[in-house]
């Protein structure tokens, strides 16, 4: 695993100032499992895959595979987060639908 990190949900009804931290509802992964880049280790320059759990790590659930490289990522908005990647030279974005887990569509950013 290179990373991880804690996603949260809505703030709790009357809590608009941010006292109450927003629970986490997921966790999101970002896992190189695989020497792709033939060195004989498994690093960072490897490539990556994206996975998504519950709270708990629940349900681990690999949503992107295969990027080059992840440039980024969008706070998660309305159960989806964004996911800024490249693969083959492209840049591209991921829509993940956090509640099922699932890849809603991969979309190619523009040429600068």
């Amino acid at each position: 695993m290179l990373e991880h990190q804690f996603l949260s949900g809505r703030r709790p009804r009357g809590d608009e100032d941010g006292r109450e931290p927003a629970p986490v509802r997921w966790i999101r992964y970002e896992l190189a499992d695989l020497d792709t880049d033939g060195d004989g280790e498994v690093t960072g320059r490897d490539a990556v895959r994206v996975a998504v759990s519950g709270p708990g790590g629940e349900g681990l659930t690999v949503v992107l595979g295969d990027a080059a490289a992840i440039l980024g990522y969008a706070p998660p908005r309305d159960g989806v987060l964004l996911v800024f990647f490249r693969r083959g030279g492209k840049h591209l974005v991921a829509e993940v639908d956090l509640g099922t887990r699932t890849l809603r569509r991969t979309t190619p950013l523009p040429d600068r």
